[in-house]
């Protein structure tokens, strides 16, 4: 069964997201974007590289912090239009 981040227990997703970083060489804060992102639901990947690779290019962009992302993507807007945008490039 292909597990998507949804089916993780808190505990496994903890665990994958720790690998994830270990393998990538992410530092804290990109891990704490990819999580904000992964918590919100804006990205549906089952790849935590993509999920990864979306945190990077928000960072990069100097878009919005974790905590702006968790508390502004629920409400629609600029938050995200910004994000869904960085989704849909990282999956284009």
């Amino acid at each position: 069964m292909a597990h998507t981040v949804a089916t993780f227990t808190a505990a496994e997703f903890d665990r994958e997201l720790r690998t994830a970083r270990a393998h990538l060489g992410a530092d804290a804060f990109e891990t704490a974007t990819a999580r904000a992102l992964v918590e919100v639901g804006a990205v549906q990947s089952t790849n935590l590289e993509v999920v990864f690779g979306v945190a990077a290019r928000i960072i990069a962009d100097n878009g919005p912090t974790p905590s702006s992302i968790r508390r502004n993507y629920s409400l629609a807007g600029i938050t995200r239009d910004y994000i869904d945008a960085m989704v849909a490039e990282a999956n284009a």
